[in-house]
Parts: C-alpha cells; sequence; structure tokens
C-alpha cells in the first residue's frame, strides 16, 4: 500500500513538471515572437494561452455594434 502511494505521488510530480515545462516553453517562444496580437500558430501557444487567461479579442461586428457591444 505504501508502495503505491509513493509510485502515485511521483507520477502526480512528474505530471505536474510536465506541465510547468510546457508552459514554460510557451511563454518564452511567446515572448521571443512578440506575437500575442495574433492567433497562436502551434498547440504549446495554444495551451500556454488557454491556461494563462490571454485571449485575442478581434474587432467588433456589424452585429456588436447594433446591440450595444463595446
Amino acid at each position: 500500500m505504501f508502495n503505491a502511494i509513493i509510485l502515485l505521488a511521483v507520477f502526480l510530480t512528474g505530471a505536474a513538471w510536465g506541465v510547468f515545462v510546457v508552459l514554460l516553453a510557451g511563454i518564452h517562444a511567446e515572448e521571443r515572437h512578440m506575437t500575442l496580437r495574433g492567433a497562436p500558430l502551434t498547440r504549446t501557444r495554444t495551451a500556454t494561452r488557454r491556461v494563462l487567461g490571454v485571449h485575442v479579442h478581434g474587432p467588433a461586428g456589424p452585429a456588436a455594434r447594433h446591440t450595444g457591444g463595446r
């Protein structure tokens, strides 16, 4: 039982480090290319923006102007 707990802890730690490394790579790529205005080009950049909450808002279309959208 104790071995299973240790194995689970090691697995979860590895998964957390994996997510951290992917986010770090995405942040580094975004900073290097300065491409926050456009749509993300790779899955790493898409995941990084989704996790960090960085979204690109395009210009409002005609429907938004007529309904009072900002």
